[in-house]
C-alpha cells in the first residue's frame, strides 16, 4: 500500500512546558466545542499546559477564575453540544489599551504565550492588535513592577493562531467556516417542514435566513466621539433617568430626537439627558459589535441609506439553501435583483402555478437590495405577491434557530481537524512567524496569513458599497460563484439560445432506491439536461 510521504509523526510531549490558551469570541456557532476539545487534547498530548479562557476577551481582561487550567477530562462529552461551553462575550474593555494591559498581565502570570482564537474577523483582528502591542505592554508592566525582568524576557513573544467560527461562511480564504454546515441543515429542515403545509394550502412562503452584516461599525470619527463623551460626563452623576430598551432604541434611531423624549426625561435637564443617551448609544454600539449607530451629534452623510443597505452581508446560507430546496426566488446582496424585479418575480410565480406547482418558496438573505442599493424586505416582497397575484403569502423568520442545536458530523470533524492544526501552527511558530488562520482548502486544513484574509474579507464590503457586484461575487470565492451560476441556470424559465448549440438525445433512468432526496436530484439533473438542449426519454423500468 502506498504511504503518503507528507504525513509526519508527532512525538508525545515534544513541546513540554509551553503555555497555551484557547477562547471563543463573538457569536457562537455549532462545532466550536469540537474545536476547543481538539485544541485541549492536542496541547496536552504535546506536553503543553493548556488553559480555558472563559467568556472570550472579557475573561482574559478580568482574569481570576475565568482563566482555568484544562485537563483531558475537561473536554469529555462536549463534541456533540452546540454553542461553546467556555462562553463568549463582547468586550469593550479590550478595545482600550488599559484592558489589553490587564489581559497581558493575566497571561504572563500564568506563562501563556500561545493563543488559539475561535471567532470571526473582528475577534481575529483584535488578537493581531494584541500581538503587535505585546512587547510594549510587557515593557509597561515591567515599568510598573507588575512583572519581573525574567518574566519579561521569558515571555517576550506572543503567538496567535485563529479558527473562524461563524454560521455565515463569511470569511475569505476558507471553503467553510465552523458552524455553517449545521446552520444549513437547520434551514433545510425548516423549509422541508414548511413545504408540506404550503403544499396543502397552496401558499407562498418567504423564509428569512440569517447572514451577518460585515460592514463598517459607524460613520462616527474618533474626534466626534471624544467631544461627545466630554459633554456627557458633565452632570452625568446628577441624572437619575430610567427608560425601557424600546424607548431608548427609538430615541437613538430618530433624526428628530427631541420629539421622541419621554416625559420622565423631560423632567430633567434635556440637554444633559440627551448627552447621556448619546453616550450610551455610542458605547453600546462599540461593546455589542453594532454595524451602525445613529446619533444627532454626528449626523450621517446624505447617502447614508445606500451605504447602510450596501454593508456586506454574506448570503452563503441563503444561496445554498435556495439551491438545495428548489426555491423559486432568492434575494441576496452580492447579486442584487434588477430594477424590474417585481415584474420578473410575478411572472415566474405565475408560470410555476400554471405548470401545476401548488407552492412557492422565496428565500430572503439579510441585507437584500436591488441594483440601486435600495433595501428589499420580506414585508415588501409579501405585499408584491399579495397585491399582484392574490396568493396567500406568509413570512417565516428562522432567526437563532439556525445557530442552535447539535453540530453536524461535518462541523465536528472540521473543528477537530482545525483545532489540531492550530496547535501545531503555534508549536512550530518562530518570533518572525506571522499570525495565521487555519482554513479549509478542498479537503485540507491549511494555514494562511491572518490579516491578508481579513483584508480580503473587508474588500467584499467595499466592493458592495461601491456597487461592484461582479467583484463582490468574485471575492466571495469560486464556490460561491459556482453556486450562484448553478442556481440561476436551474431557475430560468427558458434556457438561453446558446444552450442549444449542441443538440442530442439521452435516456434518463434512476437505479437508486426511491427517496425524497433522490427525487430532488432527478429533478435537478433533468433541468440541467433541458438547459443544455438535450432531448430526454425517461426509462421507467430497467
Amino acid at each position: 500500500m502506498d504511504v503518503n510521504t507528507s504525513q509526519r509523526f508527532i512525538e508525545r510531549g515534544s513541546h513540554k512546558g509551553k503555555g497555551l490558551a484557547v477562547f471563543t469570541s463573538g457569536g457562537d456557532s455549532q462545532g466550536m466545542n469540537a474545536a476547543v476539545r481538539s485544541v485541549v487534547r492536542m496541547g496536552i498530548y504535546l506536553g503543553c499546559k493548556v488553559y480555558f479562557i472563559r467568556e472570550g476577551y472579557q475573561g482574559m481582561v478580568d482574569g481570576g477564575d475565568n482563566i482555568e487550567e484544562a485537563n483531558w477530562s475537561s473536554v469529555s462529552s462536549i463534541i456533540h453540544k452546540g454553542g461553546t461551553i467556555i462562553g463568549s462575550a463582547r468586550c469593550m474593555d479590550f478595545i482600550k489599551r488599559e484592558g489589553r494591559l490587564k489581559a497581558a498581565y493575566n497571561l504572563v502570570t500564568r506563562g501563556i504565550t500561545n493563543l488559539v482564537v475561535i471567532g470571526g474577523d473582528g475577534s481575529l483582528t483584535g488578537a493581531n492588535l494584541f500581538r503587535q502591542e505585546w512587547s510594549s505592554l510587557l515593557d509597561e508592566l515591567l515599568e510598573n513592577n507588575k512583572i519581573t525582568k525574567d518574566q519579561r524576557e521569558k515571555y517576550k513573544h506572543l503567538h496567535i493562531a485563529g479558527m473562524v467560527g461563524s454560521i455565515d461562511n463569511d470569511f475569505c480564504g476558507t471553503d467553510m467556516t465552523i458552524g455553517t454546515d449545521s446552520a444549513l441543515h437547520r434551514i433545510i429542515e425548516a423549509i422541508d417542514a414548511i413545504a408540506s403545509t404550503a403544499y396543502s394550502h397552496q401558499r407562498t412562503f418567504i423564509m428569512e435566513v440569517m447572514g451577518r452584516h460585515c460592514g463598517n461599525y459607524s460613520e462616527i470619527e474618533a474626534e466626534d466621539f471624544s467631544k461627545s463623551k466630554k459633554k456627557t460626563l458633565q452632570g452625568f452623576d446628577e441624572i437619575d433617568v430610567e427608560f425601557d430598551p424600546i424607548t431608548f432604541n427609538r430615541l437613538v434611531m430618530q433624526q428628530d430626537i427631541v420629539k421622541e423624549i419621554p416625559e420622565s426625561i423631560l423632567e430633567t435637564e434635556t440637554a444633559s439627558a440627551l448627552s447621556v443617551l448619546i453616550y450610551l448609544a455610542l458605547v453600546t454600539a462599540l461593546s455589542c459589535d453594532a454595524d451602525y449607530v445613529f446619533v444627532p451629534e454626528s449626523p450621517p452623510s446624505i447617502d447614508w441609506k445606500d451605504k447602510f443597505c450596501a454593508t456586506a452581508c454574506c448570503s452563503y446560507l441563503a444561496l445554498v439553501a435556495a439551491l438545495a430546496c428548489e426555491a423559486d426566488q432568492v434575494f441576496i446582496p452580492e447579486d442584487p435583483v434588477p430594477n424590474n424585479w417585481v415584474e420578473k418575480l410575478c411572472k415566474r410565480l405565475q408560470q410555476e402555478r400554471k405548470s401545476g406547482q401548488r407552492l412557492n418558496i422565496i428565500i430572503m438573505a439579510e441585507g437584500a437590495i436591488d441594483r440601486e442599493g435600495k433595501p428589499i424586505t420580506s414585508e415588501l416582497v409579501k405585499n408584491v405577491v399579495v397585491d399582484n397575484l392574490k396568493q396567500d403569502t406568509r413570512i417565516t423568520v428562522l432567526g437563532h434557530v439556525q445557530r442552535g442545536g447539535s453540530p453536524s458530523a461535518f462541523d465536528r470533524i472540521l473543528g477537530c481537524r482545525m483545532g489540531a492544526e492550530a496547535v501545531m501552527a503555534l508549536m512550530e511558530a518562530t518570533p518572525d512567524t506571522e499570525p495565521c488562520v487555519v482554513s479549509l482548502d478542498g479537503n485540507q486544513a491549511v494555514r494562511l496569513p491572518l490579516m491578508e484574509c481579513v483584508r480580503r474579507t473587508k474588500a467584499v464590503a467595499q466592493a458592495m458599497a461601491d456597487k461592484q457586484w461582479d467583484l463582490a461575487v468574485q471575492l466571495r470565492g469560486r464556490s460561491f460563484a459556482r453556486n450562484l451560476e448553478t442556481y440561476k441556470m436551474l431557475t430560468r424559465l427558458k434556457p438561453p439560445k446558446g444552450a442549444f448549440d449542441e443538440t442530442g438525445r439521452g435516456v434518463f433512468a434512476n437505479a437508486a432506491e426511491e427517496s425524497y432526496r433522490a427525487g430532488k436530484l432527478d429533478k435537478l439533473a433533468v433541468r440541467l439536461y433541458f438547459y443544455r438542449g438535450v432531448q430526454l426519454r425517461f426509462c421507467t423500468r430497467y
